[in-house]
Protein backbone atom coordinates (compact mmCIF):
# COMPACT_ATOMS: atom_id res chain seq x y z
CA UNK A 1 0.00 0.00 0.00
CA UNK A 2 1.51 2.87 -1.22
CA UNK A 3 2.81 5.60 2.03
CA UNK A 4 0.87 8.49 3.01
CA UNK A 5 2.39 11.68 2.07
CA UNK A 6 0.93 14.56 4.97
CA UNK A 7 1.71 18.46 3.88
CA UNK A 8 2.68 20.15 6.79
CA UNK A 9 2.33 24.50 6.27
CA UNK A 10 5.42 26.18 7.21
CA UNK A 11 5.34 28.62 9.86
CA UNK A 12 4.14 32.42 9.18
CA UNK A 13 7.21 34.32 9.16
CA UNK A 14 6.95 37.79 11.23
CA UNK A 15 6.66 41.07 9.13
CA UNK A 16 9.16 43.26 9.93
CA UNK A 17 8.78 46.12 12.82
CA UNK A 18 7.86 49.05 11.42
CA UNK A 19 10.59 51.88 11.61
CA UNK A 20 9.86 54.69 14.27
CA UNK A 21 10.36 58.08 11.80
CA UNK A 22 10.82 60.09 14.98
CA UNK A 23 13.63 57.75 16.75
CA UNK A 24 15.10 58.11 13.12
CA UNK A 25 15.09 62.43 13.37
CA UNK A 26 16.30 62.26 16.43
CA UNK A 27 19.60 60.37 15.62
CA UNK A 28 20.09 62.59 12.32
CA UNK A 29 20.16 65.51 14.58
CA UNK A 30 22.17 64.12 17.13
CA UNK A 31 24.69 63.06 14.76
CA UNK A 32 24.44 66.01 12.99
CA UNK A 33 25.13 68.18 16.06
CA UNK A 34 28.37 66.13 16.75
CA UNK A 35 29.83 66.81 12.97
CA UNK A 36 29.12 70.64 14.00
CA UNK A 37 31.19 70.36 17.28
CA UNK A 38 33.53 68.57 15.67
CA UNK A 39 33.98 70.02 12.22
CA UNK A 40 33.48 73.56 13.45
CA UNK A 41 33.09 73.98 17.26
CA UNK A 42 36.60 72.37 17.96
CA UNK A 43 38.43 74.29 15.47
CA UNK A 44 37.32 77.83 17.29
CA UNK A 45 37.75 76.21 20.33
CA UNK A 46 41.55 75.81 19.40
CA UNK A 47 42.26 79.73 18.04
CA UNK A 48 40.42 80.85 21.10
CA UNK A 49 42.81 78.70 23.32
CA UNK A 50 45.64 80.36 21.14
CA UNK A 51 44.28 83.87 21.42
CA UNK A 52 43.70 84.26 17.58
CA UNK A 53 40.03 84.10 17.72
CA UNK A 54 38.66 87.44 17.92
CA UNK A 55 35.17 88.98 18.70
CA UNK A 56 33.86 91.81 16.27
CA UNK A 57 34.46 95.29 17.23
CA UNK A 58 31.52 97.63 17.62
CA UNK A 59 31.66 101.43 18.01
CA UNK A 60 29.72 103.57 19.91
CA UNK A 61 28.68 107.05 17.84
CA UNK A 62 29.74 110.15 19.28
CA UNK A 63 27.65 111.64 21.62
CA UNK A 64 27.19 115.46 21.07
CA UNK A 65 28.41 117.88 24.39
CA UNK A 66 25.31 120.14 25.48
CA UNK A 67 25.34 123.91 24.84
CA UNK A 68 28.78 123.54 23.03
CA UNK A 69 28.31 125.90 20.21
CA UNK A 70 31.97 125.16 19.05
CA UNK A 71 30.63 122.38 17.55
CA UNK A 72 32.53 119.38 18.86
CA UNK A 73 31.62 116.06 19.78
CA UNK A 74 32.83 114.01 22.49
CA UNK A 75 32.94 110.33 23.74
CA UNK A 76 31.98 110.15 27.62
CA UNK A 77 35.66 110.31 28.61
CA UNK A 78 36.56 113.15 26.25
CA UNK A 79 37.00 113.45 22.73
CA UNK A 80 38.65 114.64 19.15
CA UNK A 81 36.19 117.09 17.79
CA UNK A 82 38.03 116.42 14.83
CA UNK A 83 36.82 119.13 12.04
CA UNK A 84 35.71 121.43 14.26
CA UNK A 85 37.81 124.61 14.81
CA UNK A 86 36.66 124.69 18.57
CA UNK A 87 35.56 121.90 21.35
CA UNK A 88 33.33 123.68 23.24
CA UNK A 89 34.10 127.11 23.09
CA UNK A 90 31.34 129.31 21.86
CA UNK A 91 31.64 132.82 23.59
CA UNK A 92 33.54 135.63 22.28
CA UNK A 93 37.15 135.48 20.63
CA UNK A 94 40.32 137.42 20.67
CA UNK A 95 43.96 136.79 19.28
CA UNK A 96 47.13 136.67 21.29
CA UNK A 97 49.95 138.54 20.06
CA UNK A 98 53.51 138.85 20.22
CA UNK A 99 55.18 139.15 23.71
CA UNK A 100 59.22 138.69 24.18
CA UNK A 101 60.85 137.50 21.17
CA UNK A 102 64.87 136.71 22.35
CA UNK A 103 64.92 133.65 20.96
CA UNK A 104 65.37 131.65 24.59
CA UNK A 105 62.03 132.12 25.60
CA UNK A 106 59.37 133.80 22.74
CA UNK A 107 56.29 134.45 24.50
CA UNK A 108 52.68 135.75 22.37
CA UNK A 109 50.65 136.88 25.57
CA UNK A 110 46.54 138.67 26.30
CA UNK A 111 45.30 139.13 29.47
CA UNK A 112 41.44 138.29 29.69
CA UNK A 113 38.49 138.98 31.95
CA UNK A 114 35.78 137.11 33.15
CA UNK A 115 37.38 133.81 31.66
CA UNK A 116 38.75 132.27 34.28
CA UNK A 117 35.21 129.94 34.22
CA UNK A 118 36.58 128.30 31.35
CA UNK A 119 38.71 129.13 27.70
CA UNK A 120 39.80 127.57 24.91
CA UNK A 121 43.52 127.95 22.39
CA UNK A 122 44.27 127.39 19.75
CA UNK A 123 46.86 127.92 16.48
CA UNK A 124 48.58 126.63 13.36
CA UNK A 125 52.39 126.93 13.11
CA UNK A 126 55.60 126.00 11.89
CA UNK A 127 58.52 125.91 13.66
CA UNK A 128 61.94 125.26 12.33
CA UNK A 129 65.35 124.73 13.79
CA UNK A 130 64.22 123.46 17.49
CA UNK A 131 67.30 121.83 19.53
CA UNK A 132 66.04 118.86 22.23
CA UNK A 133 65.58 121.56 24.99
CA UNK A 134 62.90 123.11 23.15
CA UNK A 135 59.39 122.82 23.72
CA UNK A 136 55.74 124.83 23.34
CA UNK A 137 53.55 125.47 26.38
CA UNK A 138 50.75 127.52 27.33
CA UNK A 139 50.36 129.06 30.61
CA UNK A 140 46.77 128.74 32.27
CA UNK A 141 44.59 130.35 34.90
CA UNK A 142 47.19 132.27 36.21
CA UNK A 143 47.71 136.19 36.46
CA UNK A 144 50.83 137.88 34.93
CA UNK A 145 54.06 136.14 35.93
CA UNK A 146 55.28 140.01 37.49
CA UNK A 147 54.54 143.18 38.88
CA UNK A 148 50.73 143.57 39.98
CA UNK A 149 49.59 140.15 39.20
CA UNK A 150 45.85 138.90 40.65
CA UNK A 151 47.43 136.60 43.35
CA UNK A 152 50.49 136.37 45.42
CA UNK A 153 51.85 132.93 47.22
CA UNK A 154 54.84 133.29 49.53
CA UNK A 155 55.40 136.91 47.38
CA UNK A 156 55.87 135.66 44.33
CA UNK A 157 53.07 135.78 41.65
CA UNK A 158 50.90 132.45 41.53
CA UNK A 159 49.49 130.01 40.09
CA UNK A 160 49.59 128.30 36.78
CA UNK A 161 48.64 125.00 34.83
CA UNK A 162 51.45 124.64 32.65
CA UNK A 163 51.14 122.05 29.44
CA UNK A 164 52.03 121.21 25.73
CA UNK A 165 54.63 119.47 23.71
CA UNK A 166 58.90 119.06 23.97
CA UNK A 167 60.31 119.57 20.64
CA UNK A 168 60.17 115.40 20.59
CA UNK A 169 56.28 115.27 20.33
CA UNK A 170 56.34 114.23 24.04
CA UNK A 171 53.12 116.15 25.37
CA UNK A 172 53.48 117.35 28.82
CA UNK A 173 51.57 118.38 31.87
CA UNK A 174 52.64 120.58 35.19
CA UNK A 175 51.87 123.17 37.29
CA UNK A 176 53.92 126.41 38.00
CA UNK A 177 53.46 126.89 41.75
CA UNK A 178 54.16 130.10 42.42
CA UNK A 179 56.76 131.50 39.59
CA UNK A 180 59.13 130.45 39.01
CA UNK A 181 58.95 126.92 40.47
CA UNK A 182 57.63 124.31 38.25
CA UNK A 183 56.86 120.54 39.46
CA UNK A 184 54.67 117.61 39.34
CA UNK A 185 55.35 117.13 35.74
CA UNK A 186 54.37 114.38 33.78
CA UNK A 187 54.74 113.03 30.54
CA UNK A 188 51.53 112.07 28.88
CA UNK A 189 52.34 110.07 25.36
CA UNK A 190 54.21 111.22 21.93
CA UNK A 191 52.42 112.68 19.45
CA UNK A 192 54.52 110.58 16.85
CA UNK A 193 56.51 113.15 15.61
CA UNK A 194 58.42 116.37 16.15
CA UNK A 195 56.97 119.47 16.21
CA UNK A 196 59.43 120.88 13.81
CA UNK A 197 58.52 117.99 11.54
CA UNK A 198 56.20 120.16 9.55
CA UNK A 199 52.53 122.06 10.17
CA UNK A 200 51.54 121.44 13.45
CA UNK A 201 48.22 122.25 14.76
CA UNK A 202 47.71 123.02 18.45
CA UNK A 203 44.52 123.29 20.97
CA UNK A 204 44.18 123.71 24.71
CA UNK A 205 41.49 123.57 27.24
CA UNK A 206 41.13 124.50 30.56
CA UNK A 207 37.62 124.51 32.53
CA UNK A 208 35.92 124.62 35.87
CA UNK A 209 34.30 121.09 36.41
CA UNK A 210 32.79 120.14 39.82
CA UNK A 211 35.11 121.61 42.36
CA UNK A 212 38.22 120.48 39.99
CA UNK A 213 39.17 121.43 36.53
CA UNK A 214 39.05 119.77 33.23
CA UNK A 215 42.50 120.32 30.92
CA UNK A 216 42.93 119.04 27.83
CA UNK A 217 45.11 118.87 24.90
CA UNK A 218 44.86 118.53 21.05
CA UNK A 219 47.53 117.71 17.77
CA UNK A 220 46.76 118.34 14.49
CA UNK A 221 49.92 116.48 13.11
CA UNK A 222 48.27 116.25 9.37
CA UNK A 223 50.56 119.02 8.26
CA UNK A 224 47.93 120.95 6.68
CA UNK A 225 46.66 124.41 8.40
CA UNK A 226 43.19 124.50 9.56
CA UNK A 227 42.59 121.11 8.95
CA UNK A 228 41.28 120.49 12.35
CA UNK A 229 42.08 116.68 12.18
CA UNK A 230 42.77 116.71 15.85
CA UNK A 231 44.50 113.82 18.03
CA UNK A 232 43.49 114.13 21.78
CA UNK A 233 46.62 113.53 23.81
CA UNK A 234 45.36 114.26 27.36
CA UNK A 235 42.47 114.42 29.19
CA UNK A 236 42.64 115.26 32.77
CA UNK A 237 39.91 116.15 35.42
CA UNK A 238 42.93 117.48 37.96
CA UNK A 239 41.28 117.63 41.37
CA UNK A 240 44.55 117.85 43.29
CA UNK A 241 47.04 116.05 41.50
CA UNK A 242 48.36 118.81 39.94
CA UNK A 243 47.29 122.15 41.37
CA UNK A 244 46.19 122.61 45.04
CA UNK A 245 42.46 122.57 45.05
CA UNK A 246 42.58 125.37 47.18
CA UNK A 247 43.79 128.01 44.44
CA UNK A 248 40.59 126.94 42.55
CA UNK A 249 38.55 129.05 44.65
CA UNK A 250 41.15 132.16 44.77
CA UNK A 251 41.45 132.01 40.26
CA UNK A 252 42.07 135.67 39.39
CA UNK A 253 39.13 137.04 37.19
CA UNK A 254 41.69 138.67 35.66
CA UNK A 255 43.96 135.99 34.07
CA UNK A 256 46.90 135.88 31.31
CA UNK A 257 46.92 133.38 28.57
CA UNK A 258 50.51 133.26 27.62
CA UNK A 259 52.60 130.78 25.14
CA UNK A 260 55.80 129.76 24.97
CA UNK A 261 58.11 128.86 22.42
CA UNK A 262 62.18 128.17 23.54
CA UNK A 263 65.03 127.35 22.48
CA UNK A 264 64.22 128.51 18.75
CA UNK A 265 65.45 131.69 16.74
CA UNK A 266 61.92 133.78 16.81
CA UNK A 267 62.43 133.99 12.77
CA UNK A 268 61.84 130.32 12.36
CA UNK A 269 58.13 130.25 14.24
CA UNK A 270 55.47 131.08 11.45
CA UNK A 271 51.93 131.24 12.47
CA UNK A 272 49.33 130.34 9.89
CA UNK A 273 46.64 130.49 12.33
CA UNK A 274 46.24 132.41 15.69
CA UNK A 275 47.44 131.71 18.36
CA UNK A 276 43.89 132.73 19.14
CA UNK A 277 41.55 132.25 22.55
CA UNK A 278 37.83 131.57 22.53
CA UNK A 279 35.56 131.73 25.77
CA UNK A 280 33.42 128.82 26.82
Amino acid sequence: MPEKVVYVRAPKRERAEKIDLDVFIDSALAAAAIAVIYFVGWPLAQKFLKGDFKLPEFKLPDIKLPGGGGGGTTTPTGGTATGSQWFRANGPTTTIPAGRQDGQSNRWSKNVTGWSDGFEVMGYLTCTGMVSGSHIGLKQIGPNHSGSCGFKLGGSCCCWHDGGLRRDGNAYLEIEYPHPSNSKTKMLGNMGRNIDAGMLGIRWLNAKEGNGRRVMFWVDKSSRANAHQWTLMYNVLDTGQFMPTSYFSKIPNTIELEIRISDVPAKNIKWSTGPIARKI
